[in-house]
């Protein structure tokens, strides 16, 4: 005992510095949990199917696969659609080590008995595919999906898990509007519910056209798909009204149907000077309130947005109405907005990805259908198809939620010029007010990339944007003094992080409240492939594939499938693929990618191990990547070893030499 205080008293102020100097350095210099990002497989796309034999015009881009297990065995099973138009069940196995990517194995397949459009010469196309589950599991048993394949001429097929047709109908008779007329959105939603006794489950369809008139040029484009629609406006956008239908899960029998009333005619449109003008003049449809009337219900069903017809999708939801959201007048009493925003009213709003990070559903009693579409959301009774509310939204590059939590809608948007990187956040609804705007870059090194010093760029080389995504708030506080205080371990955060992606390679996360998050750069950027392969893109080689058949992304996830948080974000630019944690901007995984993305890339655990999965699709390709984990605890020992004995050895060579006494010189 005494000899063990004894060497407590010998411990001095010096040691105590030395050693915690040691664990913070170690801390400090630890290395980052990564995850790992592997090619596994391909499969290879005929590209002479094409009309141009080297990539598919906007009407020939087919839905993204889906990853699900449609037999309940365990196994997660890839269904897609080829560009020869067969419906594909694919099942992902390892292979044998090799310098070359496997195959992915066919279990069954069926040719799509398509039509011909006999007005336009060509045959219609798929444009939508979903899985599910037409009935309810009981305790033990084990129930088998459909699928669902629809078409631009409005025909919806059904087929058993194992490709057997069960039926195919068409409500809509499109041969008239052939020529006119194309659908931008569409979305199908398969649910167990009845809507009528001795129904087996329901089939949910909806989509809407777009008129494209071009001698009208008195009308701006009300929308043009990430900043690629003609230069000249002569290309306009006439929305049109969604139109739902329920179909009964074994026959396709309509059970209600959500029509559109009839559309304004041209003269009643020409009277607005602006598209913004022409959307406030919307009507509320008989029998529909406005959306406020639902106070923050409906602002629990964002984020939302939309660019693309991939972006359309429905969910059921338990909705009831709540206190309207209120506003204050200059006497301090609350006053109710209806339509006093910005100069956009109730018709007009919100844009936004799909998102995967909302708070658990109550759905044990669903009672509407939440529709997120090219104009918005839109909420249909789930037992009659009546509409009970809507909230108009613009589509583009932008997004919409309650950002602040303090019950309005905020949007969230970016501008990247040559003499602007900036993040804008806004609040519309009820009141408008500035939240916050920010830098997206350093000046520095921005400026370079993307002013007029910079190699010019072809003219008919378009700009391309990614839309900013709006996730729970999860950024952390990073640092010593964070990490003591628990601040990195808060899990009481209201709000939402916002992300945005430039161009160039920036990603950064802003908070609820504008305070700066963290900010990394990628290589998934595609803004110095213009100048890295300006010869091409002169030559029209790889200049007509960056605008019509590339799409880079910005989609929040779960590299977990057991965890439903995203804690990551998933970069893909020209020619590489980066996933990025939320919580503190540390790059996860990096590769390469083998081809160019057409569109935003399909996620689900195909292999079964826990982790999600990728699916890049390309012209000429779909490319499989897995996520595993990437243990890092080798490299930090060494770290903290290194650091430790350099400490050691700078403490050592700082010290004063000791000489013996010498009482001569007493």
């Amino acid at each position: 005992m005494a000899t063990t205080l004894q060497r407590l008293q010998a411990v001095t102020v010096q040691d105590v510095v030395l050693v915690t100097v040691c664990v913070l350095s170690v801390y400090l210099l630890r290395v980052h949990q990564a995850l790992l990002l592997t090619p596994v497989w391909k499969k290879h796309v005929p590209v002479e199917l094409y009309h141009n034999g080297r990539y598919p015009f906007h009407d020939e881009i087919l839905p993204l696969p889906v990853i699900t297990d449609l037999d309940s065995d365990g196994l997660n099973e890839i269904v897609l659609i080829t560009n020869g138009l067969h419906l594909e069940v694919l099942g992902y196995q390892t292979a044998a080590s090799s310098s070359l990517l496997p195959d992915l194995v066919v279990h069954s397949y069926v040719k799509l008995p398509v039509a011909v459009d006999k007005v336009m010469d060509s045959i219609y196309r798929p444009i939508a595919l979903a899985t599910g589950y037409l009935r309810k599991s009981a305790s033990d048993e084990q129930l088998t999906q459909v699928i669902v394949v629809a078409l631009d001429n409005w025909e919806v097929l059904c087929y058993d898990n194992e490709l057997r047709l069960l039926w195919r109908q068409q409500h809509i008779g499109i041969s008239d509007l052939a020529k006119n007329y194309f659908i931008k959105s569409f979305a199908v939603l398969i649910i167990p519910q009845n809507l009528r006794s001795g129904d087996n489950g329901t089939v949910i369809v909806g989509g809407n056209f777009v008129y494209m008139d071009q001698s009208d040029t008195n009308l701006e484009d009300a929308h043009t798909s990430g900043g690629r629609g003609s230069k000249d406006g002569r290309h306009l956008e006439r929305f049109i009204h969604f139109t739902t239908y329920a179909l009964e899960g074994s026959t396709g029998k309509i059970r209600w149907q959500h029509i559109p009333e009839p559309l304004q005619n041209r003269s009643e449109l020409k009277k607005y000077h602006h598209w913004k003008l022409a959307i406030h003049g919307g009507e509320i449809h008989p029998g529909e309130v406005h959306w406020s009337k639902f106070g923050t219900n409906m602002l629990k069903l964002m984020p939302h947005s939309w660019s693309k017809r991939v972006d359309t999708w429905m969910q059921l939801k338990q909705l009831h109405k709540l206190d309207p959201l209120t506003s204050h007048d200059s006497s301090g009493e609350s006053v109710t907005i209806l339509s006093d925003i910005f100069g956009i009213d109730n018709q007009h709003l919100s844009d936004w990805v799909r998102p995967g990070d909302k708070e658990k559903e109550d759905t044990a009693k669903p009672n509407a259908v939440v529709i997120h579409y090219d104009r918005g959301v839109e909420v249909l009774h789930l037992h009659n198809g009546m509409s009970a509310t809507h909230v108009r939204m613009n589509s583009g590059h932008v997004a919409y939620a309650d950002v602040d939590t303090d019950g309005t809608l905020d949007i969230v948007e970016m501008e990247f010029t040559p003499d602007k990187c900036l993040a804008y956040v806004s609040s519309i609804y009820p009141h408008q007010r500035t939240l916050f705007v920010e830098q997206l870059c350093d000046e520095a090194t921005w400026w370079g990339l993307v002013s007029f010093a910079s190699p010019p760029t072809p003219e008919d080389i378009a700009t391309i944007d990614v839309t900013p995504v709006i996730v729970k708030r999860i950024a952390q506080p990073s640092g010593i003094l964070s990490h003591i205080v628990g601040n990195t371990f808060s899990s009481e955060s209201k709000g939402y992080d916002s992300i945005f992606v430039t161009r160039n390679g920036y990603v950064t996360s802003y908070g609820p409240a504008g305070e700066f998050n963290w900010q990394t750069t990628v290589e998934a950027e595609w803004t110095t492939v213009l100048s890295r392969h300006m010869f091409e893109f002169r030559a029209n080689e790889l200049g007509n594939v960056y605008n019509h058949a590339f799409e880079p992304s910005l989609i929040p996830f779960s590299p977990e499938t057991r965890s439903s948080q995203q804690t990551a974000v998933l970069v893909t630019g020209w020619d590489y693929v980066t996933v990025v944690d939320l919580r503190d901007g540390y790059i996860l995984a990096s590769h390469s990618l083998p081809c160019h993305p057409l569109s935003k890339p399909a996620l689900g655990d195909y292999n079964g191990d826990g982790w999600t999965d990728i699916i890049i699709i390309c012209p000429d390709k779909y490319v499989g990547f897995t996520i595993h984990r990437h243990g890092n605890y080798v490299y930090t020992s060494v770290v903290a070893v290194t650091v430790i004995l350099t400490i050691l050895l700078l403490n050592w060579c700082c010290q004063p030499d000791k000489y013996p006494h010498d009482d001569t010189y007493d």
